[in-house]
């Protein structure tokens, strides 16, 4: 298990595949997963390369790729000619032309991670990079090219063999198994293998010894689940919106609290405004009533004989209580329309509240479902991982079962051979016929030896 400094390191990423110039169907035990994926050609992946529409989908906005070594434009062609014109020599010496699907192109990638952070690493990395492939591969090294527009900026570097040279010899992992064969013809498929292994991984020592080594990088990553091309792109695209409606909701909640704020200010601003015009008007209207009331009341006493003066006197003080209760009825009418429209204002708070709370619970909910939606994801992936394993188990027990039953053959027929004419009466004493019809099953089909 890896530590937390481990996996907060960075660390180097160089990987080669080969390619055809016709698709041929993935190769190897899973049976389900080779049906589910095809492997590309070399105009797929030039295609990828030169960011050609229809070849590049897993990229938002594609960019021109920045051409470091070679012509990037005339690898295919270079592939095309390889193909047409180079011939194999088999074990009694014949020429025969290569297959439609023969491998005729080696394709890499190499990235450093967390480059946005110091470019100029990467710039130099890079430079190290181009000239470590020049001096490995020579002229057999077509181009390398740069990607800007992903993730993580990468280089693509393409190896195309010379015409009467294998492909194989090219590649560090596949030339050890050809030496292993010059060797031992009859090597078994797990020493190969072996072989393979040593050699890919000599090639990445020497890769981090040439070159990464002084970046302070770490020769091995942290490991993931391998899985398909097709399935690597679609986790990646679900992460990636995963990610965009993240950043989208929390842009959204930026907006949804500001217009909040502001609405509540405008509330309260307008509440004040309302408060000020009410009592500057209700001061008006009392300073009006009281100033008009008394020219009034003066003017008519002054007109008025001495009778009546003593009679408007003793109803003065009536008239002027019911001018001053009407005058307070219409303020109290005043202020109930005002104290309505508050409690509108508060309404519309408390609606805006409700909002943002329902926004809160939507972001959580939608949280809970992506996670158990990836769980899921990740349980089937597990699954799928140990049916995997377990038929390659049972078919690493058949073929241990078919090599036995072919010694058996083998042997018996050796012994035929030698025995001759006996060899009948000694296969009837070996097995009886009468042990065969006690058995409780027949077998289907009898060996004849």
């Amino acid at each position: 298990m890896q530590n937390n400094n481990d996996r907060s390191r960075k660390f180097q990423f160089i990987h080669m595949e080969t390619y055809s110039l016709q698709a041929n169907q993935q190769g190897g035990k899973n049976s389900k997963f080779n049906k589910e994926v095809k492997a590309r050609t070399v105009s797929e992946v030039m295609g990828e390369a030169l960011r050609k529409e229809g070849f590049c989908n897993h990229v938002e906005e594609p960019e021109a790729p920045g051409v470091l070594y070679g012509d990037l434009n005339a690898v295919e062609a270079l592939c095309v000619d390889y193909h047409k014109k180079h011939k194999n020599i088999d074990k009694n010496g014949k020429a025969k032309a290569l297959r439609s699907d023969a491998n005729v192109l080696i394709a890499g990638v190499v990235s450093l991670e967390g480059i946005k952070e110091n470019y100029d690493d990467w710039d130099k990395y890079k430079t190290d990079v181009v000239e470590y492939l020049k001096e490995k591969y020579g002229d057999n090294l077509a181009a390398v090219v740069e990607h800007t527009d992903e993730e993580n900026p990468h280089l693509h570097f393409y190896i195309v063999p010379k015409i009467g040279q294998k492909l194989d010899e090219l590649h560090s992992g596949k030339n050890a198994v050809l030496e292993l064969k010059k060797k031992e013809p009859k090597a078994l498929k797990g020493k190969q293998n072996k072989a393979y292994i040593e050699a890919m991984r000599a090639f990445q020592d020497d890769f981090y010894d040439k070159v990464s080594k002084k970046y302070g990088l770490a020769k091995i990553g942290p490991a993931r689940d391998r899985v398909s091309r097709k399935i690597y792109f679609e986790q990646k695209k679900s992460a990636e919106e995963y990610r965009k409606t993240l950043k989208q909701i929390e842009e959204n909640k930026f907006f949804i609290d500001a217009e909040f704020e502001q609405a509540k200010k405008n509330i309260e601003l307008e509440i004040k405004k309302e408060r000020l015009d009410f009592e500057k008007e209700k001061k008006i209207i009392v300073k009006n009533v009281v100033k008009n009331t008394y020219e009034e009341v003066m003017t008519n006493y002054e007109n008025k004989n001495y009778i009546n003066k003593m009679l408007f006197s003793m109803t003065y003080n009536k008239t002027k209580i019911e001018q001053q209760q009407k005058q307070i009825d219409h303020l109290k009418k005043e202020g109930r329309k005002h104290f309505d429209r508050k409690n509108e204002y508060k309404k519309e708070v408390s609606r805006l509240r409700d909002f943002e709370d329902k926004y809160t619970n939507l972001r959580k909910d939608f949280g809970k479902r992506l996670n158990n939606a990836l769980g899921e994801v990740k349980i089937e992936n597990e699954q799928l991982k140990k049916k995997n394993q377990l038929l390659a188990s049972e078919n690493e027990s058949l073929k241990a079962e078919n090599a036995m039953a072919k010694y058996a053959v083998e042997f018996l027929s050796k012994l035929k051979n030698k025995m001759g004419s006996k060899f009948e009466s000694f296969k009837n004493d070996l097995f009886p016929k009468s042990s065969l019809k006690n058995t409780s099953e027949t077998p289907k089909h009898k060996r004849k030896f």
